[in-house]
């Protein structure tokens, strides 16, 4: 009777975890909604020699991708020089959910 017991309780128990684990899930990956026509922008402000800027875009295109994926990603110039312009550049021109600002 006890062994019935014992398979009973860790039944819950596995039940329990599991629904606290895809009540977990359902809230992190909870998609963004927009009213008709409206945009969403993540806006990166980067300046100097761009160190960093590729990891940093393509982080947030992989958080993004499920939750938002139509958001575009602003890469903003604030001083970059010609190295950081030309990451910028390029990952724009490889991507179409990013867009560089070149305006300061």
């Amino acid at each position: 009777m006890s062994g019935i017991l014992q398979v009973l309780v860790g039944v819950v128990v596995l039940a329990v975890v599991v629904l606290l684990w895809c009540e977990a899930r359902r809230v992190v990956h909870t998609p963004i909604r927009l009213p008709r026509g409206g945009k969403l922008y993540a806006v990166i402000e980067i300046s100097g020699d761009g160190e960093g800027l590729e990891q940093a875009v393509v982080g947030l295109t992989r958080v993004l991708g499920e939750a938002a994926p139509a958001m575009q990603i602003v890469i903003h110039d604030c001083g970059l020089d010609a190295e950081g312009a030309a990451i910028a550049r390029l990952l724009a021109r490889d991507s179409r959910r990013v867009v560089f600002d070149e305006t300061r």
